[in-house]
């Protein structure tokens, strides 16, 4: 798929080069990742700070390191209700 418009893909690249190897274009999995990491900080309201991930791996394992930080808080503020219900 491409467009001339400006994407979400393309503003990145622009703004901080192509973190994947091979190119976007034709590596999905790695496109897969940015769109993953950036769900999932927009989910999680960790924020879109001055230090980003600034290649495929730093993107992969900060993705999956938000989601687990989500799983680990929403068990602590459900183990914290459970106590006051009881």
């Amino acid at each position: 798929y491409t467009t001339a418009d400006t994407t979400w893909l393309s503003a990145l690249i622009e703004s901080k080069g192509d973190p994947c190897h091979p190119s976007a274009s034709k590596d999905s999995i790695c496109v897969y990742w940015l769109a993953m990491y950036w769900a999932v900080m927009t989910l999680t309201s960790v924020g879109y700070g001055d230090v980003t991930p600034q290649n495929q791996l730093e993107y992969t394992v900060v993705a999956i390191m938000m989601m687990f930080s989500g799983l680990v808080w929403a068990y602590i503020v459900g183990s914290v209700v459970s106590l006051i219900h009881t």
